[in-house]
């Protein structure tokens, strides 16, 4: 059984009640007496520092600590407590015995146990107080949920439990440390007469009630100070703000009572709640309140660091109001929404109450603080926001160019936007994304573009940063075509050219390699100028473009526009097409998800495709290839007419 590693070793500390839990799961697996179960007893010493607990005759090193045992006992082997005051037996200056308390958890104490030693036959889970007087009295305590905040207890306010409670002397020193019990309860015993004051750590979106309210007595009321700020107020040589009065305790001065209430403000925002605000509120402003070493190693983007436990934001308020509000003056309140953080919420809850009694209005408080931060943040090391357009370029005429902004700034981003400054219009593909692309314009010597990046941030206290980037264009020698005529090569170096007459503009264009794949079912027998892929950004939705295509030399009259689809399949895509009369101009009517559309209805026609023909025409679909309507060239010949296209 667990029980015999616990007796018969006496001067060895207790297994704590992980240890004993990794035992019991192997000893789970070896046979067990039928019934047997366990249970675990917590057990802790009231007032802390009065006194020690053995169990078995071993001594328990911390408190409180857990310890599991088997349930039931096997009879005459069910361990004993036995509480031991501090000091020699023999000395009762500061510590007696005075009974046991236990508490059946989650409920009420069971009873008083006066006995010592103390053998129970539990049978569920305990806690159990070894409880102590002194005779010069003891430092203690509770702590209660003010749920009326007026810092006094009525019935119904419940107590907080599990809040850390520290003792100090008058020169600041620590002593002691303990836990409120279930009842809120705490308590010290001073290892030796003399000043003392209690720190008690309030937790993260707790704050203080009314000290001392009107109408409260000694026994009811908040003896906590409800304001720790600025920080040196009440505050003594170790820089812990004083949570209490301190008072002599001593033969004379028997002990002290200090309770404190705490309430949760309205003014608390969860930190998702506080991203959903901050998102749709771009002019909330983040004031983090945390030492500069914690805030450069990662804050939130656009926050501004006012230090609270150094005073730095109580003797900088006026700054602050000012920087949060140009037009502020002295007696004016600030109404900007303002998010206070610091690392878990606890000192931010502090540090609202100031704001708030200092005319911000509308100060909140983020829990729990970028302990648990839920978006991205930058250090102090990064140069944000960035706008970085890229290196300055170079690109031929009629060659596509992408504009990139990856190397700006890309954590809570409103928006980037770019814009031509300099230089022959061009159409970007998206002026709002981090990369676009344009096609280089028609030049006849080479010329320069210049574009401007914005990046604006989201949240407007840092709004914008800019960058430019110039791109020169080069002429690339072909001539043959009209002035308006974007001029390019071919993938097998022969020049062509393409116009977009209305609808839209161009903005991609590659020339593409036919070969990859030339064995595929349905090709044409010749793609003289292989492939072309483009891109026309359209005037709207829906709409169409019509776009011509320059050859040097006339075309069969076979041709035909074909393009290779995302499916595999070569088909005839011309929807609308018309030759010129000399056979070296190509008209084509493309509509926005149409045929010869490659990308769907979404404001853009890209079409993948080419001049085709076969050495003998193919046989005509079923039903029967009608002839298309004439577009009014009168030569008799099939450039005079529209291309049949395949749907698809």
């Amino acid at each position: 059984m667990i029980l015999s590693f616990l007796k018969g070793h006496p001067g060895k500390r207790l297994m704590p009640a992980f240890l004993c839990m990794a035992v019991a799961a192997i000893l789970l697996c070896l046979p067990a007496e039928s019934g047997a179960s366990q249970y675990k007893v917590t057990v802790d010493v009231r007032p802390a520092g009065a006194g020690t607990i053995e169990i078995d005759g071993v001594p328990v090193q911390d408190y409180p600590s857990s310890f599991v045992f088997p349930s039931p006992p096997t009879p005459g082997n069910n361990p004993e407590f036995r509480a031991i005051p501090t000091g020699a037996p023999q000395d009762q200056v500061f510590a007696t015995f005075a009974g046991w308390t236990v508490r059946e958890w989650p409920h009420v104490p069971v009873g008083q146990i006066m006995d010592n030693p103390y053998q129970p036959l539990f049978n569920a889970d305990r806690t159990l107080y070894a409880n102590f007087t002194t005779n010069i009295g003891i430092v203690e305590g509770f702590l209660w949920n003010d749920a009326d905040r007026n810092g006094i207890q009525i019935e119904g306010e419940q107590p907080l439990e599990n809040w850390t409670v520290h003792l100090h002397k008058a020169d600041g020193t620590r002593v002691m440390t303990t836990q409120t019990d279930y009842r809120g309860w705490y308590g010290f015993m001073p290892p030796e007469p003399g000043t003392y004051y209690v720190f008690v750590d309030t937790k993260a979106g707790w704050a203080i009630s009314p000290r001392h309210a009107p109408g409260s007595t000694v026994q009811n009321r908040s003896d906590i100070y409800q304001f720790n700020y600025p920080p040196h107020v009440n505050t003594i040589n170790s820089g812990d703000p004083r949570t209490t009065d301190t008072k002599l305790v001593d033969a004379a001065n028997p002990g002290a009572l200090w309770n404190g209430g705490y309430y949760q403000p309205d003014f608390n925002i969860p930190i998702g709640q506080a991203k959903t605000i901050w998102d749709l509120l771009r002019d909330v402003v983040i004031v983090d309140i945390r030492d500069q070493a914690a805030y450069c190693q990662g804050s939130v983007p656009c926050s501004l660091n006012y230090t609270f436990t150094d005073d730095f934001l109580a003797t900088n308020l006026d700054a602050l109001k000012l920087e949060l509000d140009p037009s502020w003056t002295p007696g004016k309140l600030v109404t900007k929404a303002v998010g206070i953080i610091d690392a878990d919420g606890q000192w931010s809850t502090v540090a609202t109450q100031f704001l708030r009694d200092n005319g911000l209005t509308e100060a909140y408080n983020i829990v729990p603080g970028m302990n648990e931060w839920i978006w991205a943040t930058v250090s102090c090391n990064d140069n944000y926001p960035l706008a970085d357009a890229g290196p300055d370029g170079a690109v031929m005429e009629g060659s596509t160019y992408l504009l990139d902004a990856t190397g700006s700034s890309q954590i809570q981003i409103h928006s980037y936007s770019w814009e031509q400054l300099s230089g022959p219009a061009v159409a970007l593909a998206d002026s709002k994304a981090l990369t676009t692309t344009f096609v280089a314009p028609p030049v006849a010597q080479d010329l320069t573009l210049s574009f401007l990046l914005f990046v604006e941030t989201h949240n407007q206290t840092c709004l914008l940063a800019a960058d430019t980037v110039v791109i020169t264009v080069q002429d690339n020698g072909v001539t043959q075509y009209p002035a308006d005529v974007t001029k390019f090569f071919s993938f097998n170096g022969h020049p062509v050219g393409i116009r977009v007459n209305s609808g839209g503009s161009l903005v991609s264009l590659a020339p593409a390699a036919f070969a990859p794949v030339s064995a595929t079912a349905g090709v044409p027998d010749h793609m003289p100028y292989e492939l072309f892929e483009f891109a026309i950004k359209l005037d709207a939705a829906h709409a169409q473009a019509n776009v011509t295509f320059f050859f040097p030399h006339a075309q069969p009259d076979r041709a035909r526009w074909y393009k290779y689809t995302s499916a595999g399949q070569w088909v005839e895509a011309g929807q609308n097409a018309a030759w010129s009369a000399n056979g070296m101009e190509l008209t084509l009517d493309l509509v926005d998800g149409g045929p010869g559309d490659e990308g769907g209805v979404d404001g853009f026609i890209r079409d993948p495709g080419g001049l085709g023909y076969f050495d003998v025409p193919p046989v005509p679909p079923v039903p029967p290839y009608e002839p298309p309507t004439s577009r009014g060239d009168d030569s008799g010949s099939s450039r005079g007419c529209f291309i049949n296209a395949l749907k698809n």
